[in-house]
């Protein structure tokens, strides 16, 4: 489900949770930002991989963002990692260049499902 900060209009942050009913601890978590249109960082709990929610949080995530808006997002993220494949293989850019952060581009029109 998504957390926002009250009724209305979202000044900045929001957070995209997934929350554990039985023990009230978050399974997963990512953050959004309405202002820059992007999302990052994306956290799973480790007895929670492997559940979908890795896919179903930035799928959250990228859905508001374009429902608000936005036909192109971004996020970054630190190269040859389990994240950097991660992202690609969720069907996001890989824009070129190299460093210690590595860039990802969404396209609306590229986006098939939430």
């Amino acid at each position: 489900s998504r957390i926002t900060a009250g009724q209305g209009e979202v000044p900045g942050w929001v957070a995209a949770g997934l929350m554990e009913q039985t023990d009230g601890e978050i399974d997963a978590f990512s953050y959004t930002d309405r202002k820059e249109g992007s999302t990052w960082p994306l956290f799973v709990s480790p007895q929670y991989e492997g559940q979908g929610l890795g896919k179903k949080l930035p799928g959250l995530a990228v859905a508001w963002l374009f429902e608000i808006g936005y036909r192109q997002l971004r996020l970054g993220t630190t190269p040859d990692t389990r994240a950097d494949r991660f992202y690609e293989a969720l069907g996001w850019t890989r824009l070129p260049g190299q460093g210690r952060e590595v860039e990802y581009v969404l396209h609306q029109r590229s986006h098939t499902s939430a």
